[in-house]
């Protein structure tokens, strides 16, 4: 029913793969090597930036919290019918 969205490579993934693959054709001892290989890390770090945060757990559970609550006080006002004399007490206190 509900499919993943295939991942459209960025321009930077794509220059981070070409140099994935020019990396073998060198030495690991040459310059050129760790020329790539610091250019890989940088475009890394770039797109690791990029990337939107992941939910924290924190969020998820106050939004949780605050939806139970809610359904509470609707389940409450449903069962108990709140009098005109309360509500207006309840509007004074502020």
């Amino acid at each position: 029913m509900f499919r993943k969205k295939p991942h459209i490579k960025t321009d930077l993934e794509k220059a981070r793969d070409e140099a994935l693959l020019w990396l073998p054709t060198f030495p690991p001892n040459s310059d050129e090597y760790r020329a790539i290989m610091a250019r890989i890390d940088e475009l890394s770090r770039i797109i690791a930036a990029e990337r939107p945060e992941k939910l924290s757990p924190n969020t998820t559970a106050m939004v949780a919290a605050n939806l139970a609550i809610a359904v509470i006080v609707v389940g409450y006002e449903r069962a108990n019918i709140v009098s005109s004399k309360a509500l207006n007490f309840m509007m004074k206190l502020r």
